[in-house]
């Protein structure tokens, strides 16, 4: 192997060229790796989000789940009662069905919500590992050109 000889404008042209390249592919880096960390706080505020939704849905699941209870024992009461009236039995019935149909709405409507904040973290989970990969390729071009500079600047 026969190093190549230069003269000292090139010499000084290539580290110069070299050095250039290596601040460009620090921007580059620096400004991925803030992508990074702010893909991460986002899927930390997904997480919360959808824990969140979670807790919601179980809340009111439960809350409605009591007001059906109380109504169908107002139901049992009217029923029970000498004096029946048929049609205020039927208007409770009634609110329970709509109550029940009710709580089927916001089940199916949590879901949904959950289930769309996880795709959409799942989206962010495959962009932070892109921005991982990209962030690993220019980390080996920044220690290339860190090489060739120092093989330069030997030479």
């Amino acid at each position: 192997f026969i190093k190549p000889t230069f003269n000292m404008a090139d010499q000084k042209k290539v580290i110069t060229d070299l050095e250039n390249k290596i601040r460009e592919e620090q921007a580059h880096l620096d400004e991925s790796e803030q992508q990074l960390r702010e893909l991460e706080a986002r899927m930390a505020s997904f997480c919360a989000m959808i824990e969140e939704k979670k807790m919601y849905s179980m809340d009111l699941e439960a809350e409605q789940a009591d007001r059906i209870a109380e109504m169908k024992e107002i139901a049992i009461s009217l029923k029970s009662a000498k004096e029946v009236n048929e049609e205020e039995v039927s208007m409770q019935n009634l609110k329970i069905q709509q109550a029940e149909d009710s709580l089927e709405e916001m089940k199916t409507k949590c879901k949904q919500e959950v289930k769309s904040l996880e795709q959409e973290m799942e989206d962010n989970k495959a962009l932070m590992s892109n921005k991982r990969k990209q962030l690993e390729q220019r980390c080996e071009t920044l220690k290339r050109l860190q090489v060739g500079l120092m093989e330069v600047r030997e030479a």
